[in-house]
């Protein structure tokens, strides 16, 4: 009989892990949750896998650009409280995917207390650190940058454009020290080609991680990859490998036909992240903005005391 019951439960447990887990995938800008289809391979149970809309949902481009991403809250309160309201309706661990903004709401929502108990591992593509520097590189906005008081009025412009966007609200970059796991597995991804959120901000984050006593973290960095799509655009297939290998590490259910790797080599310490970042960050290109205001401000002061002083012109 103790052999029956042995037999029966051997054959139960691959069940009871399918049922012991869901995985709650948050898109990014625009896409909705119909982007899930696509990262669907990096789901090791077919049976398994929700998604949800956000405000920004299949948000169709218009002229001007700009009008395209009016609705988007950008990871932060009301695409928190989506998120929440779905965590809530899950009754088994969750491990939370995201693609870019999507990223970043799971980073945010994570530091509330009421979800991270929710949480059985974070899997990250190509989040921001802090949304205000992605904006502040918006086409129509980067030009403010090169005025003095620029970026205050870029800030305030864009908080009367972006409906749901708020400048000094919540960051990801400020929301880790409120993560009280810190062994919670996360898994972080980004391409060195992303040009919309560059690399930095995942290094950023990671390295924000460390500072904080996360001691499970891995940052996996891609050669090749547009933004949100390294899942199509890796050659080598290091996402489902380094993924799958990451479930695998921390018992979570996994891809056996999925070849196995050591994801240790993608746990850098914080002194060769710091290295990566000095080396991405263009310097001088950083400064330009801070030279012309110099120079519009030198210039102005040059002319009004010219005028209140009666300065013999030249």
């Amino acid at each position: 009989m103790k052999l029956i019951y042995s037999l029966a439960f051997i054959l139960m447990v691959p069940y009871s892990m399918t049922q012991d887990i869901e995985y709650l995938f948050a898109h990014g800008h625009a896409a909705g949750k119909k982007q899930f289809k696509y990262y669907k391979e990096l789901i090791p149970l077919a049976d398994k896998g929700l998604a949800f809309d956000c405000v920004d949902a299949n948000n169709k481009p218009l002229y001007p650009s700009i009008i395209k991403i009016r609705p988007t809250a950008f990871g932060q309160e009301l695409d928190i409280q989506v998120l929440t309201n779905a965590i809530q309706d899950i009754n088994v661990p969750i491990v939370g995917i995201g693609v870019s903004k999507g990223a970043a709401c799971w980073i945010n929502t994570a530091a509330k207390k009421e979800n991270i108990n929710s949480l059985a591992a974070l899997v990250l593509e190509s989040p921001f650190a802090n949304v205000n520097e992605i904006i502040h590189k918006f086409k129509f906005i980067d030009y403010l940058n090169y005025i003095p008081c620029g970026q205050f009025i870029a800030k305030k412009g864009a908080q009367k454009i972006l409906c749901h966007y708020d400048p000094y609200g919540i960051q990801p970059i400020y929301s880790i020290s409120k993560i009280t796991n810190k062994n919670l597995p996360i898994f972080l991804i980004h391409s060195k080609q992303d040009k919309l959120i560059p690399i930095n901000h995942s290094r950023r984050l990671y390295n924000k991680f460390l500072k904080n006593g996360f001691t499970n973290v891995y940052l996996i960095e891609t050669d090749i990859g547009h933004h949100a799509g390294i899942i199509h655009t890796d050659q080598s297939k290091i996402f489902p490998k380094a993924l799958n290998s990451f479930y695998h590490q921390f018992n979570l259910p996994y891809n056996k036909d999925i070849p196995l790797i050591d994801i240790s080599k993608y746990q850098p310490d914080i002194a060769e992240v710091d290295k990566r970042i000095k080396q991405d960050t263009e310097t001088f290109k950083e400064y330009i903005p801070v030279i012309i205001q110099i120079i519009i401000i030198l210039l102005l002061a040059y002319f009004i005391g010219r005028n209140y002083l009666n300065l013999p012109k030249k």
